[in-house]
């Protein structure tokens, strides 16, 4: 467990690997392997971004480009 610059808890594994071409310095990422930073969102953010999604989705609406 980690946090991230706001100070929100987050859960990161390294598992990324490559390999180096040493002719051409070419990077060849491994399969199965990755690299992943998960972060929770704080209750205020996750407010803050169902209204915008609201008023976006609103707006969508309202537009007589995408109407059918």
């Amino acid at each position: 467990m980690s946090t991230d610059e706001t100070g929100h808890p987050g859960v990161e594994w390294d598992a990324m690997r490559i390999r180096i071409s040493l002719c051409t310095y070419k990077l060849f990422y491994e399969a199965d392997a990755e690299d992943a930073l998960v972060r929770e969102r704080g209750e205020e953010e996750e407010r803050e971004l169902t209204e915008r999604a609201r008023l976006r989705n609103e707006e969508r609406r309202r537009s007589r480009w995408l109407r059918g």
